[in-house]
């Protein structure tokens, strides 16, 4: 429509660099279809992008990730429009990765949020369109710094989005944690109880609150007529938000954000309509192994959403907002490649029956945990679903 933009929403795009050497070509082609429909679609690359890939001057280890440009130019092949540098595994190929990636995305005209080339850019962006203005602005909780061991100086830490202060931030706590933590793992695994991880902790900042405050403010400033934060956090494989994320999310809210979409839990979350709007607090991996492998009937963590937000300016001028979302599922291809189909279309390619069905309970399983409702009386071949209203 003449009077209305649709952008689309994915999760996290991941690429393992120890173990596919070789970039897969078409990652997301049989979701392009769908994507080319949308006029923005935003994803959280998860893994810095290397114009010298396979050179041998890359960091490595199993959750050290590095692609090269081609997999970033699939992605955008496929209909991929932005992308999110800021996540947990921005700074794998240390400070100069991060630099490299914006670099490379630069070269292939990939715009990106979350991170800044230079210190004076924008960590955000305004998508225009048929006269309306988005703001997009994403962050994330840390970058695994415990882990890596990549803390940010004090003249790196603007070029980067952060919710809150890098993992263990305090020299002292860092110094108890390494000592203790493993024991503190046994006896909550004793216990039975829930263990809280590294990446899992709140490191409040009230300097890095105020940066994105000022940031939600300037966009608004600039004309944005809807505002979607696109936050990086919580823990990790959590059935539901953690509190950290919640209160995240209403400071987004408060401060001028119209939709919080986040990602990073590597499964799919729930999503609340509120007075203050739409929070999606995660998408689940669009592109990942989680789940490919070995099936978690309580995580179904391949699995994802694909969220869509229509927006249109009514005759009094003013933005109305209405969201979808289509189910989809990465499966690995032939040469071991993780690729992502959209679930409506293997529902329909099904050759045995019981393989459809197990996909319409999957089906009906990721639709309540996205929703909270049951999919009873929906039309369950259609492709987006249109989300329920309170």
């Amino acid at each position: 429509m003449q009077n209305e933009v649709k952008i689309s929403f994915l999760g996290d795009l991941m690429y393992y660099s120890l173990f596919l050497p070789n970039p897969p070509s078409t990652p997301l082609e049989n979701i392009s279809s769908l994507l080319n429909e949308s006029d923005f679609v935003i994803a959280n690359l998860e893994c810095p992008i290397s114009r010298n890939f396979g050179t041998g001057a890359h960091t490595t280890g199993r959750y050290r990730f590095v692609a090269p440009v081609q997999f970033a130019e699939a992605i955008k092949n496929a209909g991929v429009t932005h992308v999110s540098v800021a996540n947990n595994h921005c700074l794998d190929q240390q400070f100069e990765g991060l630099l490299e990636t914006m670099d490379a995305l630069n070269e292939i005209d990939l715009p990106y949020i979350g991170g800044k080339r230079q210190k004076s850019d924008d960590g955000f962006c305004i998508l225009k369109k048929n006269d309306i203005r988005v703001g997009i602005i994403s962050s994330t909780y840390g970058t695994n710094a415990i882990e890596n061991a990549q803390r940010l100086k004090f003249w790196q830490a603007p070029h980067l989005n952060l919710s809150q202060n890098q993992e263990l931030s305090n020299p002292f706590t860092r110094f108890l944690y390494k000592q203790y933590y493993n024991l503190y793992l046994k006896l909550k695994w004793r216990t039975n109880r829930e263990a809280e991880s590294w990446f899992d902790r709140k490191e409040f900042s009230f300097s890095k609150r105020r940066k994105l405050a000022k940031d939600l403010q300037q966009m608004k400033k600039r004309g944005a007529d809807f505002i979607v934060a696109y936050p990086h956090w919580g823990g990790q494989h959590r059935l539901t938000p953690m509190q950290s994320a919640r209160e995240l999310g209403l400071f987004f809210t408060k401060n001028g954000a119209n939709a919080v979409i986040g990602h990073h839990e590597h499964l799919v979350q729930i999503a609340e309509l509120t007075p203050n709007g739409l929070c999606a607090y995660c998408l689940g991996n669009t592109l990942g192994y989680h789940g490919i492998d070995q099936r978690d009937e309580l995580r179904l963590a391949n699995y994802s959403i694909i969220l869509h937000l229509y927006l249109q300016r009514r005759s009094g001028g003013d933005i109305s907002s209405r969201y979808s979302f289509s189910i989809a599922k990465c499966v690995a291809n032939d040469d071991g490649h993780a690729v992502c189909h959209l679930l409506n279309d293997l529902i329909e390619s099904a050759s045995e029956s019981a393989e459809r069905e197990q996909l319409l309970r999957d089906q009906a399983f990721i639709y309540k945990r996205f929703t909270g409702q049951d999919i009873d009386n929906i039309n369950r071949s259609a492709v987006e679903f249109p989300f329920p209203q309170n």
